[in-house]
């Protein structure tokens, strides 16, 4: 039977032509997300967090709000620092540079809109994406189906041309600027946060982290959680439970006859180390995020 060369077409040239087809598709996926996000009205509290008004201006001059805790004197959001500070300086500078560049200065600010929602989409859209596969690469068949097919979680198309209104109550990157850089580009930070945690404890990365690698995880913890406001709810439930399924996994392998106590504090002391204190550490930090909140 003459099926060789098919078979070989499936195991090499049809993996390539999906790899091309779906490609390309996320390709055009996202320059029509990119022309949704430009195109959106600018809602929410962007222009007070730019200028910023009195209220605003004392979140941005406070960044742990140690004076919020002094004083008594609440502002908006005493526990959002980056979240502010990211918006503020991006919205300071990028729409100057694009008019630099030639863009009208009203354009400017709805294409800064658009690259910032996409950053922030493209950005997620790996993250999820590499959480699946693992040790695989991004570029492989299942690379590239992965990223073309959360494609559909990121609804953006105007819903006028929709039977139903999912983009106001399924979309990841929300209309309103200000809420996609508070909501949306917060979680992609705590995303990559927690990644090389994740890469771990899945096995896929040793153990162990270099200093460098220690003080960048030390450093984007403040990032992490004094912004959004899904972030401090999500660290508090998600670190415990990878800690868990750390211990769970450690548990498992050590001798059946052994006392279940001892078991209990050998899996906890197998724990690596500076996954237990950065997670120690980001917890305790947390809690008084979400403590300063509450001004």
């Amino acid at each position: 039977m003459n099926n060789a060369p098919f078979l070989s077409f499936d195991n090499k040239q049809l993996r390539l032509f999906v790899i091309v087809l779906f490609g390309s598709f996320l390709i055009w996926d996202l320059y029509t997300c990119y022309v949704a996000h430009s195109e959106c009205s600018i809602m929410g509290d962007l222009a007070v967090i730019i200028l910023p008004i009195p209220g605003y201006d004392q979140v941005l001059s406070d960044p742990l709000g140690i004076k919020v805790l002094m004083t008594g004197e609440s502002g908006a959001g005493p526990n959002r620092f980056w979240a502010h500070f990211i918006t503020a300086v991006y919205f300071n500078n990028i729409p100057f540079l694009l008019q630099d560049l030639g863009a009208q200065p009203i354009d400017s600010i709805y294409i800064a809109c658009g690259i910032i929602k996409l950053l922030t989409q493209l950005g997620l859209m790996l993250h999820l994406s590499k959480w699946v596969l693992g040790n695989r690469s991004l570029f492989s068949m299942a690379g590239v189906l992965l990223m073309a097919f959360s494609c559909a979680f990121f609804l953006t198309t105007d819903t006028r041309y929709r039977a139903f209104d999912l983009k106001s109550t399924m979309t990841i990157i929300d209309h309103s600027i200000a809420y996609a850089v508070f909501y949306s580009t917060s979680l992609l930070l705590l995303m990559l946060y927690l990644h090389p945690f994740l890469q771990r404890i899945r096995g896929f990365k040793a153990p162990t982290f270099t200093l460098a690698q220690h003080i960048g995880l030390f450093l984007l913890s403040f990032v992490v959680s004094f912004n959004g406001a899904f972030n401090s709810p999500v660290l508090l439930i998600f670190c415990p439970l990878l800690l868990l399924a750390e211990w769970v996994k450690n548990y498992k392998t050590l001798d059946p006859s052994t006392s279940f106590f001892q078991k209990t504090i050998k899996a906890i002391q197998k724990i690596p180390r500076g996954i237990l204190f950065h997670f120690i550490w980001i917890g305790i930090l947390n809690l008084y995020s979400f403590y300063l909140g509450t001004y």
